[in-house]
């Protein structure tokens, strides 16, 4: 988890945001808001740097940016702006960051990409400075609007990405409430067809299989061409677990 704090390997990464800055300008898009979890800081900087870099140099920021993060791990939220050990050996140079202690022991959530104790260096400095708002929610609220997710859109999220959905809801309804439209990205950094059965501990249902239906109506309902490897996953995890 080190290395996704490390400014190399977010400016590395920033190949995903430009490629999604220049896939918006094909569709004729413009993101109002920006929001991605945060682990470390590389699917967060990788993605919305190069955005939020533009907007710094022409010398005002317009967008929102919202970093996400577990609240059993609440580094963004109630994390601490000091210098302090990226690693729990102590042994690399310290960095200046948002910060709950490199000797926090992080509990057993099923989020495991978020339980790092820190933000990236490069993050941290834009939260300092107002331009990255923070949000942190708890586990049984995120895998709720995952499985919302999932009905809607027929993609099951991973655990990390899901914590984004609470965010989204929350831009909706004020949305709703103004009457403007608002357009959002997201990183979606992964899917959680590896953790339904993670899905199920907590939302209290038999393993796998009422994801999978759900999954699976949506996705017949699309057209199977469209959907190629989920589905042949999905039905294999069926098969294994019926």
């Amino acid at each position: 988890m080190v290395g996704s704090v490390i400014n190399v390997d977010i400016m590395f990464k920033t190949i995903a945001g430009l490629e999604a800055k220049k896939q918006l300008e094909l569709i004729g898009e413009d993101p109002d808001v920006m929001i991605g979890v945060v682990g470390g800081g590389s699917n967060w900087g990788g993605v919305f740097f190069p955005f939020i870099g533009e907007e710094l140099r022409s010398g005002k920021v317009r967008r929102r940016y919202i970093a996400v993060g577990a609240i059993e791990v609440p580094k963004v939220t109630k994390g601490v702006y000091r210098y302090d050990d990226p690693d729990t050996g102590r042994v690399l140079p310290q960095l200046k960051m948002f910060t709950i202690g490199a000797d926090f022991v992080p509990p057993p959530i099923y989020a495991g990409g978020l339980r790092y104790h820190a933000v990236a260096p490069t993050l941290s400095y834009l939260m300092s400075k107002g331009y990255v708002e923070g949000r942190d929610y708890d586990q049984e609220t995120v895998f709720r609007m995952a499985q919302v997710f999932a009905q809607v859109e027929g993609y099951v999220p991973a655990p990390e990405t899901a914590h984004v959905l609470p965010v989204i809801k929350e831009i909706a309804e004020e949305a709703r409430r103004t009457g403007e439209r608002r357009v959002i990205l997201i990183s979606f950094s992964g899917h959680g067809l590896l953790d339904l059965g993670n899905y199920a501990d907590v939302l209290g249902f038999e393993k796998h299989k009422a994801f999978m239906r759900l999954a699976l109506i949506k996705i017949c309902g699309q057209g199977l061409h469209q959907h190629p490897p989920y589905l042949s996953i999905l039905l294999l995890l069926s098969s294994l677990t019926s």
